[in-house]
């Protein structure tokens, strides 16, 4: 039997009888379903459509509930955080990872609204340095004056990647 360039799976030959289609088609099936095994995409996602009004420059968790996603990842992860942001303070919409890995929200990673009128505003963040192992995402805020921000609709999604 024939194989595939990049992963070896068994694969009938141009040659082989149609009557062994379904037992070769069942086969492949299985190579594939093995192989991937291991690129669970276990994407979690976190929503929350209440109105949060966190005040302050550094970054904090609101007085609500604050959408947050535990997920087995590897080194690394997409994350999307997402948020409608009702007033124009320049708003800081980041998150802090716990478990296996500890990292502080940061700009670096934000979703922000500098203008001057309301938006929803989405970053995708490809979040590498993480430890294997089982990690907590958690959305923060901050605001760039010293004056409370509002968000509302706020999504947290969590994408492992091998």
């Amino acid at each position: 039997m024939a194989t595939t360039t990049n992963y070896g799976w068994t694969t009938p030959d141009n040659t082989a009888l149609v009557k062994d289609g379904a037992s070769a088609i069942r086969s492949l099936g299985s190579a594939i379903d093995s192989s991937l095994a291991g690129l669970k995409f276990a994407t979690q996602s976190a929503v929350d459509a209440l109105v949060v009004n966190p005040a302050g420059t550094a970054y904090a968790a609101s007085a609500g509930t604050d959408p947050a996603v535990t997920v087995t990842t590897g080194t690394r992860a997409l994350v999307i955080v997402s948020a409608r942001f009702n007033n124009p303070n320049f708003n800081f919409l980041s998150y802090d990872v716990s478990g296996a890995t500890t990292i502080a929200a940061s700009d670096d990673r934000a979703a922000t609204n500098q203008t001057t009128s309301q938006a929803t505003i989405t970053q995708v963040i490809l979040q590498t340095g993480l430890t294997a192992g089982s990690n907590t995402f958690t959305m923060k805020y901050r605001c760039n004056v010293s004056a409370s921000g509002s968000y509302e609709y706020r999504k947290l999604t969590v994408i492992p990647l091998p």
